[in-house]
C-alpha cells in the first residue's frame, strides 16, 4: 500500500484526486508487490502536506500536487524538485496551459485534471514499475561527528535492526552500520510503513529479517540474536503474526 502526499488547491480538487486514487487502488493499480499498512483494507493511505518538510516528504512514495500554473509552477516547484530529486511528484494540471507549462519541469508525471482517471492510471502504472525495478533507496539522518549531522541513503528492507546504546542510536543494515542523529521513537514512526517491531526498549527490529522468534530472544537472518522484553512479548507476537498474514503483499 503506497503512502501518497496530497498538496495544492482547491480542496474540492484534492478530494476528487483522493477518491479517484482509492478507486484505482481497489482496481489493482497497486498489487501484492506494494507494502501494506496496518489497516483492514488495501487502499492507498493519504497524507495532506501543508508544510513541505523533509521528514514529511521523504516518507512518501509519491506527492500529488494540484493547482494552476500561477500557484504551482513557480519557484516553489523548482525548489522542491531540486531539493528532493528522487521524490516522485505527480502534477495535476487544471488547464491545457498548465499542462504545457508543466512539461518544462522535471515532474515524475503530468496529469490532466480534465482526463483524471485515464492519466492517473498511467501515472500509477509508471510508479508501480519504478517501485518494482528501482533502487528502493530512502534518505535518512546520520551523525558524522558529535557536532555535525548528515544524510545517508539506505534501502529500508536492508535495515536489520536499530539499537539504543549509551544514549546513542545505531542502525544495523546488511552492509553497513551507522550512528543516527535521531531518537529510537523517531525511527519507530519513520519505519511504520514496514511495521518494524519494538521488541525491547533498546531494539527496533525489521520483521522481514526475523528467522526465529521466542519469548526471550529473536534471531535474525544474519545470525544476530536480540532480547525480547517480557512485557512486550504479547504485543510483539500479535504484531508479528499480523505482519506474517500480510507478508505475501510485501515487497
Amino acid at each position: 500500500m503506497p503512502l501518497v502526499g496530497l498538496c495544492g488547491e482547491p480542496k474540492e480538487a484534492l478530494e476528487k484526486i483522493e477518491y479517484m486514487m482509492q478507486a484505482l487502488s481497489l482496481q489493482g493499480q497497486f498489487s501484492e508487490e506494494d507494502p501494506v499498512q496496518a489497516k483492514k483494507n488495501r487502499q492507498t493511505e493519504f497524507v495532506r502536506i501543508t508544510e513541505k518538510s523533509a521528514e514529511a516528504l521523504e516518507a512518501l512514495d509519491c506527492l500529488i500536487w494540484s493547482g494552476s500554473c500561477e500557484n504551482v509552477l513557480s519557484e516553489e516547484a523548482d525548489s522542491l524538485l531540486e531539493e528532493y530529486p528522487r521524490l516522485a511528484v505527480i502534477f495535476v494540471a487544471d488547464s491545457p496551459e498548465a499542462v504545457f507549462d508543466a512539461l518544462t519541469k522535471p515532474f515524475f508525471h503530468v496529469v490532466r485534471g480534465y482526463a483524471l482517471e485515464q492519466d492517473l492510471k498511467a501515472a500509477l502504472a509508471k510508479l508501480k514499475k519504478q517501485r518494482r525495478t528501482g533502487s528502493g533507496y530512502r534518505s535518512f539522518p546520520y551523525r558524522e561527528s558529535p557536532s555535525s549531522d548528515g544524510r545517508i541513503r539506505v534501502r529500508e528492507k536492508e535495515i536489520l535492526y536499530l539499537e539504543s546504546m549509551r544514549h546513542e542510536i545505531w542502525v544495523h543494515c546488511e552492509k553497513k552500520v551507522f550512528l543516527t542523529s535521531e531518537t529510537l521513537g523517531y525511527w519507530e514512526e519513520k519505519l511504520r510503513v514496514r511495521s518494524f517491531l519494538r521488541v525491547h526498549k533498546s531494539f527496533l527490529v525489521n520483521p522481514g529479517q526475523i528467522s526465529r522468534i521466542g519469548r526471550e530472544m529473536i534471531e535474525l537472518e544474519d545470525g544476530s540474536r536480540l532480547p525480547v522484553s517480557r512485557y512486550r512479548y504479547p504485543e510483539v507476537m500479535a504484531r508479528y503474526e499480523a505482519w506474517i498474514r500480510h507478508a505475501e503483499f510485501l515487497e
